[in-house]
């Protein structure tokens, strides 16, 4: 991106379906997961932005930034422990 505001940046729809499978691994707390890939982290990103709601997902991304992680992107590079 070549802007100085994600705001700005034209975004493409997308749409994403969860398994209830996936979606009753993603609430159990007591395993660990690994998300492989744009398109499953974006998901999964949008799961946790519906249970969480926008303004916290917004506050987890600030901290990120915050903390200088090297990785930015909202789901393209990221590892959520």
């Amino acid at each position: 991106m070549q802007i100085r505001k994600v705001e700005d940046h034209p975004m493409n729809a997308e749409e994403y379906f969860l398994s209830p499978e996936t979606k009753k691994i993603l609430r159990d707390h007591s395993t660990q997961r690994l998300a492989i890939g744009t398109t499953c982290v974006r998901a999964i990103e949008h799961y946790l932005g519906q249970k969480v709601g926008i303004d916290r997902l917004k506050d987890i991304y600030a901290e990120v930034i915050d903390r200088n992680y090297r990785f930015f992107s909202y789901g393209d590079a990221m590892l959520i422990v």
